[in-house]
């Protein structure tokens, strides 16, 4: 079974935030951000909407999670322009 670009972006990004993950988990918040510029860029690249917004959901967690942030609201926000 062959494989899409889509499919090949879905877990680029998946391998990404997992790796940001680890490196907050651990502390080590520069390459926990070098990963979540990765992250942005692959996610404004993405041919889909829908899979662009789900991908910076979860990045916007991490760095949430990362800086002891808490949303402001329960809109989606992502301030962050890579």
């Amino acid at each position: 079974m062959a494989s899409s670009f889509s499919d090949v972006d879905t877990d680029t990004a998946l391998r990404l935030l997992l790796s940001c993950a680890k490196a907050i988990e651990v502390g080590d918040l520069k390459s926990a951000d070098a990963f979540l510029q990765n992250i942005l860029i692959l996610a404004d690249e993405r041919p889909y909407l829908y899979k662009s917004r789900v991908v910076k959901y979860f990045a916007d967690a991490l760095v949430r999670r990362a800086y002891g942030l808490h949303p402001a609201s329960s809109y989606f926000t992502f301030p962050v322009d890579p």
